[in-house]
């Protein structure tokens, strides 16, 4: 059930990075809607499916932005595992944590990104400092933003629930 769940978000957010990336140029720029989803797969603490969860995430990547294939499977497997590994150890469970949690991923893939780049192509193109530090701030908000909302509907669904259900009386 986890895998078809992770499927189906994987689904959405490559037609929201196809859309965003039609709408304004720099979206892919600012934010990583698939390192979003590997490392709120990790956030669990299960390690393999925050590795496996970020191979599958980055490789789509990789086959959307159109740029060396493996290059984001690579940086996001290792980010998605770190992640996993990180919050068997802590608690992640505020939004400011949340936050923390995030932007440092996204800075971590973004360093692996360009150690990569820089030693696998002859002549690399780097993304420019300010972009690098939007992805980070944006990667982080973006995911503290997923994260309150999922809590929030796991609320009303489960006080929907609760009020839904009719009890059955025996007797009278």
């Amino acid at each position: 059930m986890r895998g078809l769940r992770f499927a189906a978000a994987l689904l959405v957010v490559t037609a929201a990075h196809l859309l965003g990336v039609g709408a304004w140029k720099g979206f892919g720029l600012v934010f990583d809607l698939f390192l979003v989803l590997a490392i709120f797969n990790a956030l669990d603490g299960d390690t393999f499916a925050g590795l496996a969860g970020g191979l599958v995430a980055g490789l789509v990547a990789d086959a959307v932005s159109g740029g060396l294939y493996g290059l984001h499977g690579l940086a996001d497997s290792i980010v998605g595992y770190g992640t996993a590994f990180a919050t068997q150890r802590l608690v992640v469970q505020r939004p400011p944590s949340v936050f923390l949690v995030f932007s440092l991923a996204a800075a971590l893939q973004q360093l692996m990104l360009a150690t990569v780049t820089l030693l696998m192509l002859p002549h690399p193109e780097l993304t420019a400092y300010p972009w690098v530090v939007a992805k980070v701030v944006g990667s982080g908000v973006l995911g503290a933003l997923v994260f309150v909302a999922r809590r929030q509907l796991r609320v009303r669904f489960s006080r929907w629930r609760r009020t839904r259900t009719v009890r059955v009386r025996m007797g009278r």
